[in-house]
């Protein structure tokens, strides 16, 4: 059985042998970060330890820098400018989203101080070198003790994902990125949905048929699951009746689509066509469904939950070979993105 895991209106591929995970986003698509957006009017201003940043919006916003952080950059552009600052910790575990705090605070990724982090968890087998899997409940724990002697907390664990959804204070970044077992820290993005014309190119009509030809019978999806991780499902629209087998809902909302996007990938995933007379028919309408609501009524969802949706995902029938996961998911420390070794999902 192949569990399909469908997101923002293309394919999102999930390969758990070890970690890789492809979100394909429309091209017109406005991301959440854009760091060559104009964002303040004026030159940073530090009063003591708080930088003190002016915004577009005229408002003045500050924080607490991290007392280890002595290197700072300021970014000038016609577009505006930006204030870094400069990782100098081993491995360079930050990601650069997390040193530019001008966007951070534009953003509202910050408040109260706190910032919200997804870290990439492992055993250092060799110098920033990590073999990622979940903590053990006696590291975890060791690892909830230091978070909450310093104000944070974890939001998110996963039993099958090397990876923990922390909240903490952003002046602790940096002490926490030489914890033992923290292979690299993230940004606890926003998405937000967008649409596009699916069906002919995830299904061209012309290549599709030789493809049935070739294996000599047709491929509609019978006895496939496929996983919508999005802004629910309207099960009860015509082209879905009947298909929604599970659902849960991490946006604190009810399983339903509340927004329309999710109904929308849901249908070019597994739509019948039956209320169009079979006009617009899915990729493979004789699949069933599972409603993983990971995007808000809004259409916003944070990447805590898309993580939390592919484990529930994984939970509920995709199958992959566990032992070649650990074994070659080895992730080493070096520069501003991981470099993680895969292996494919077996299926």
């Amino acid at each position: 059985m192949i569990l399909l895991l469908f997101l923002f209106s293309n394919i999102l591929t999930a390969s758990f042998g070890p970690l890789a995970i492809k979100i394909s986003l429309d091209s017109t698509c406005n991301l959440p970060l854009n760091i060559d957006k104009p964002i303040i009017e004026d030159e940073p201003k530090i009063f003591e330890n708080r930088l003190m940043i002016a915004t577009t919006s005229g408002t003045v916003k500050s924080i607490t820098l991290p007392p280890s952080i002595t290197s700072y950059t300021s970014l000038s552009t016609d577009k505006g400018a930006s204030f870094y600052i400069n990782d100098m910790t081993k491995g360079n575990k930050i990601d650069k989203l997390l040193e530019n705090i001008t966007l951070l605070l534009e953003e509202d990724y910050i408040k109260d101080d706190k910032i919200q982090v997804i870290i990439l968890v492992g055993d250092e087998t060799y110098p920033y070198t990590y073999q990622l899997k979940p903590l053990t409940s006696e590291k975890l724990a060791i690892f909830n003790n230091y978070l909450q002697q310093h104000g944070g907390k974890i939001s998110s664990c996963y039993t099958k994902l090397p990876f923990i959804a922390v909240e903490l204070p952003y002046n602790y970044l940096f002490d926490l990125a030489q914890q033992e077992h923290v292979g690299h820290i993230f940004l606890n993005r926003r998405f937000t949905a967008c649409l596009a014309e699916s069906v002919p190119i995830i299904k061209p009509a012309e290549k599709w048929q030789k493809i049935e030809h070739y294996f000599g019978f047709q491929i509609n999806g019978s006895g496939v699951k496929i996983c919508i991780l999005d802004t629910g499902i309207d099960d009860t629209h015509p082209d879905l009746s009947g298909k929604v087998i599970l659902e849960k809902s991490w946006t604190h909302e009810d399983p339903t689509d509340g927004f329309g996007h999710g109904t929308h990938c849901a249908s070019i995933a597994a739509g019948t066509g039956y209320a169009s007379n079979f006009t617009y028919i899915g990729v493979a309408p004789s699949a069933l469904l599972m409603n993983g609501k990971v995007l808000s009524n809004d259409g916003v969802g944070y990447e805590e939950w898309i993580l939390s949706g592919i484990e529930w995902a994984v939970e509920n029938d995709c199958r992959y070979h566990k032992h070649e996961f650990w074994k070659r998911n080895m992730y080493r420390a070096i520069g501003n993105r991981p470099h993680i070794n895969c292996c494919r999902l077996g299926y």
